[in-house]
């Protein structure tokens, strides 16, 4: 009986609105272009104009063949670098960083943007990544006015897309979005649930 109630309970904390929904992505990008060339990498994590959910974006698991990341992030108010990963709230108007490197053949990373959806927001937030020259300012890789090699949409309705504006990078989802995971804790309380019963006769 103790299985099924914690169960149950899960499920209803899991379906209700105000709870925690994580995206994670894993961004490569072809670097033998710039090869033995220094530059720029430009994090951003902005909320819409009217009201969003709160949520952070966490950059990590750098790697950097035949390269490095010199020095640590320049770092905006709010956001954090420690443990190799940069932080960044949308609770602000302009959040961002920015990585120098010294480029080698290609580079990646992970993000994993945490959203606390409540259904209430008006806007959603968008993360933001490019690669830039020395004076963070002249996009390199793409011909996007801004820069942007990546760009991973949260929406006011539970959900993130991802997309890449250039052919030297891309963007792939990391693990189940929430919906195929609401839909396993589904399966797994009916499954207590039929246990259960069957404990019963």
């Amino acid at each position: 009986m103790d299985m099924l109630k914690t169960t149950f309970a899960f499920f209803l904390l899991t379906c209700s609105s105000g709870f925690a929904s994580t995206f994670t992505y894993n961004v490569a990008v072809n670097t033998g272009s710039l090869v033995n060339t220094t530059g720029t990498l430009y994090f951003q994590f902005n909320p819409g104009d009217i009201t969003s959910d709160v949520a952070t974006a966490t950059v990590s698991n750098f790697q950097v063949p035949g390269g490095s990341l010199t020095g640590a992030p320049l770092v905006s108010p709010g956001v954090t670098f420690g443990g190799g990963a940069i932080t960044i709230p949308n609770t602000g108007a302009n959040n961002d960083a920015l990585q120098a490197i010294a480029f080698g053949t290609s580079l990646a990373f992970r993000v994993t943007l945490a959203d606390t959806f409540t259904g209430t927001a008006a806007t959603g937030s968008v993360f933001n990544f490019g690669v830039f020259q020395d004076d963070g300012v002249t996009p390199l890789l793409t011909n996007q006015i801004d820069g942007y090699s990546v760009i991973i949409d949260l929406d006011t309705a539970n959900g993130a897309t991802a997309q890449s504006t250039t052919a030297a990078a891309t963007v792939v989802s990391a693990i189940p979005e929430p919906s195929t995971m609401l839909l396993l804790a589904a399966g797994c309380a009916s499954f207590a649930a039929l246990r259960f019963r069957r404990l019963e006769r």
